[in-house]
């Protein structure tokens, strides 16, 4: 293989590369519905419900210090309260203009 040939392959190659990452990145990021969808579905994760709990009751009881003695029931109310249903159309509004 001559060198133009083999430079031409490369720079083919890397343009093809940067095409497939600016096209998956344009459909599941860019797309502001669609990546609303990809949040509300991990929001839902329970695990993740229960970090973002803990995330907002911290926040709670740093303003709100005699709340202290009922975190773990602020906890699971708040993860049970992001990880229902009633919370999608917050997630969904609030991230897709993002």
């Amino acid at each position: 293989m001559t060198k133009p040939v083999r430079a031409l392959l490369t720079v083919g190659s890397i343009l093809l590369l940067l095409g497939v990452v600016a096209g998956v990145g344009n459909r599941e990021v860019l797309d502001g519905n669609r990546f609303a969808r990809h949040v509300d579905d991990i929001r839902k994760n329970p695990e993740v419900s229960r970090q973002v709990g803990i995330v907002i009751t911290d926040k709670l009881t740093q303003t709100e210090p005699d709340l202290l003695i009922a975190r773990p029931l602020l906890e699971s109310t708040t993860a049970a309260l992001v990880g229902s249903s009633a919370f999608g159309p917050v997630v969904r509004t609030t991230v897709a203009p993002v």
